[in-house]
């Protein structure tokens, strides 16, 4: 190896980023590796372009490490086989490329791909989109009321499922296209506010989606998903739009109705109901599992609509969108948010009290109060009232919200 060769204190000329190959068979010692190496090599004796020669065709290479020194280095100063001691750095895409068999062009063309994939995942707001998967998912679920899971239930959960992801893409990502330069203040690492994306791209992507959602609800032939579909996209507008009487996320109070009128009303009944026009079910009856559901949903998108500002304070200050955390300040919004989710939970209790399904009047009201302990017991681990600690807060009452869908299923 040439670790072994070169322990006595041989080296190269101080060249910086000069590759270090390895070119030893096993059992072989590799001497001459620039025709002198058992008595020491000099400088003009071990050339770049010789080292580079005898590295083809072997059969193990160092490509990902080059030795970058000073010209004052040291010629006391051992090579290891992880070069010179000193400063390791990687090789360029292109120089690396030359000797591992992958072309600069394809390297960067993959590369390119993944940062565009990667941003487009945090264009869409992952965490929402999860919610919106989850209570889709669960109210479908709801709405075949003990009917078997057929073609007709399949088909009309893909379509709700595809129409109501790409509509929350759009709604997400508009408001991104509005709110870039609050961005760069509150939420720098996403892709509009960072510079991943141009602003052209922002606007492409959400015209594309929003132009497949309604298509796929016209596709549909469901009135109840369209009209969701609809509301949804009415309402994203008129919340980011900054237009004459819209931008209505400028108040605290209009801006939270709109959180609200999505994620309880117009979530709950229109996907319920389209779920039922699949398999065949034309009834407008509104069970009692779905109403706790809409009261459960209309505190948990009120709690939401109130918290997400809570991290953007400094942002919406300097914007001047008065938010409930700019007019109140964070830890009076803070627990504002912790009572009106131990309301929800209790009245759930309450409710779940009431079912004529015995196992259901004990599962549901012990799977609401386990939810009050982990609230309370998570509230009180708040130690200050940092950005990053409200920002967790904030992800954590998503996993409340994406875990009260599947408690609803105990409803009965």
């Amino acid at each position: 190896m040439i670790g072994g060769a070169l322990s006595r204190g041989l080296h190269c000329a101080p060249h910086a980023g000069r590759r270090l190959v390895s070119e030893a068979p096993e059992g072989r010692r590799r001497s001459d590796v620039c025709g002198n190496a058992r008595s020491g090599f000099s400088s003009e004796s071990c050339s770049h372009t010789e080292l580079g020669s005898r590295a083809r065709g072997t059969s193990f290479h160092l490509t990902s490490l080059v030795t970058s020194f000073g010209d004052t280095a040291s010629t006391s100063q051992p090579l290891t086989p992880f070069g010179r001691r000193g400063v390791i750095r990687t090789v360029p895409h292109a120089e690396a490329g030359a000797t591992s068999g992958v072309t600069p062009a394809r390297f960067d063309g993959v590369s390119r791909s993944g940062a565009f994939l990667s941003a487009l995942y945090q264009f869409t707001r992952p965490h929402t989109m999860a919610g919106t998967f989850i209570s889709v998912v669960s109210i479908s679920v709801m709405a075949l009321q003990g009917l078997p899971f057929g073609a007709a239930a399949a088909n009309g959960l893909t379509t709700a499922l595809v129409s109501a992801l790409l509509m929350n893409v759009f709604i997400v990502g508009l408001n991104q296209v509005y709110d870039v330069e609050i961005d760069k203040i509150n939420k720098p690492y996403l892709p509009l506010a960072s510079g991943e994306f141009s602003m052209r791209t922002g606007l492409v992507i959400i015209g594309v989606t929003l132009v497949l959602s309604l298509g796929v609800g016209v596709l549909s032939g469901s009135p109840p998903l369209m009209a969701t579909l609809v509301v949804s996209m009415l309402l994203g507008i008129a919340y980011s739009t900054d237009l004459p009487l819209l931008r209505w996320k400028k108040n605290a109070f209009v801006a939270a109705c709109c959180v609200m009128a999505i994620r309880a009303i117009a979530v709950q009944l229109g996907f319920f109901f389209h779920m039922q026009r699949s398999i065949g079910v034309y009834n407008f009856a509104t069970p009692k599992p779905l109403l706790i559901t809409v009261f459960l949903m209309f505190f948990f998108a009120a709690v939401i609509a109130l918290f997400k500002d809570i991290p953007d304070v400094r942002g919406d200050n300097e914007s001047g969108v008065q938010t409930f955390s700019v007019r109140m300040g964070e830890q009076k919004v803070f627990w504002i948010c912790i009572w009106m989710l131990t309301a929800m939970y209790a009245g759930a209790i309450g409710m779940g009290l009431t079912s004529k399904v015995v196992w259901s009047r004990i599962a549901f009201p012990c799977t609401q109060a386990l939810m009050i302990g982990i609230l309370w017991k998570r509230a009180r681990e708040m130690k200050s009232a940092q950005k990053q600690d409200f920002v967790g807060f904030y992800m954590f009452i998503w996993q409340l919200f994406y875990s009260e869908y599947f408690c609803i299923p105990l409803l009965r």
